[in-house]
């Protein structure tokens, strides 16, 4: 019987053909095959031109557009403007996806004017568009008057964000100065139960400001930090946040909180690491008071 890894390359790209791009791209990160076929299958590769883009303004007063999805089109910072015509004064859209197209500061300014205008956006995906520091405010600006309530790859600053549910923040450019206003932002919320920092650079001192923003949540349930490497001080920095929690963090990856306090820690994920053996008794002691449900494998122990 024949598998995925089996296939030829052609069948393969036959099977997506048949299947949405939204779906595809939920598809990678598998495994190393499946990341190398989705990328080059030719859905990856297609670029709208400007004149079809510009056909996008004409959906401003549209009623049934719900959901718009244009991520891998490379139509960059004019893309972005057309779609911002399109987007802000449009009050039925409420799902909008532009993934890698690569927006850098002056689409994020574009996005931030949707954001101010458009009031009933419920979900943002823009992300790996090259956004940093210096894009930030532009998003920041447009949240203010904005109740999006999932953001993804991206983060607001200098605003109160008190609905905020999930942030999601894997593989982004922020440095110190990003994290900082991550902590400003947070700082009142009450409400975010998901937190995902996947794949990040180091971030030992920018640690204290995730400590600053959790410091009044007691509902975050699932905090991602796998493939992030940070030491001891960036740790107990962590530490500090999470004994404020109540709820219990499901996903705590890459440093050991005080289990002890968590008692209803749901689950415990640990891949990716490179635990010492002393601290992994650390863990294991935690663990003895606490009614954890579900423990994803764990590599990478150094004896």
């Amino acid at each position: 019987m024949s598998s995925f890894h089996t296939l030829p390359i052609d069948l393969v790209y036959r099977i997506l053909d048949q299947i949405e791009s939204t779906s595809i791209f939920l598809a990678r990160v598998v495994c190393k095959r499946s990341d190398i076929i989705i990328n080059s299958h030719h859905s990856y590769q297609k670029s709208l031109d400007y004149p079809v883009l510009r056909h996008l303004s004409r959906l401003q007063n549209n009623t049934t557009v719900t959901a718009l999805e244009l991520s891998h089109n490379v139509l960059g910072t004019d893309g972005a403007y057309y779609l911002a015509t399109f987007s802000q004064n449009n009050k039925t859209i409420i799902s909008l996806i532009y993934y890698f197209n690569g927006i850098h500061e002056q689409g994020a300014q574009y996005f931030g004017d949707v954001l101010r205008h458009n009031t009933t956006l419920t979900s943002l995906n823009i992300g790996s568009n090259n956004i940093d520091d210096d894009s930030i405010q532009h998003l920041a600006n447009g949240l203010e008057t904005n109740s999006v309530q999932y953001v993804l790859l991206i983060f607001q600053h200098h605003v109160d964000i008190q609905i905020l549910t999930t942030l999601i923040l894997c593989k982004n450019k922020f440095g110190h100065q990003g994290f900082e206003f991550l902590s400003i932002a947070l700082r009142n919320n009450e409400t975010l139960n998901t937190l995902d920092f996947r794949a990040n650079r180091s971030f030992n001192d920018d640690a204290q400001y995730l400590t600053n923003a959790l410091h009044a949540n007691t509902a975050l349930v699932v905090l991602e930090l796998s493939c992030t490497s940070f030491s001891d001080k960036g740790a107990r920095y962590l530490n500090e946040a999470l004994a404020y929690n109540t709820s219990g963090c499901s996903r705590l990856v890459n440093h050991l909180v005080p289990l002890s306090l968590i008692q209803i820690l749901i689950t415990l994920s640990l891949w990716h690491n490179a635990i010492e053996a002393e601290y992994a008794q650390y863990l294991a002691d935690a663990l003895e008071v606490n009614k954890i449900s579900y423990f994803q494998y764990c590599y990478g122990i150094r004896h």
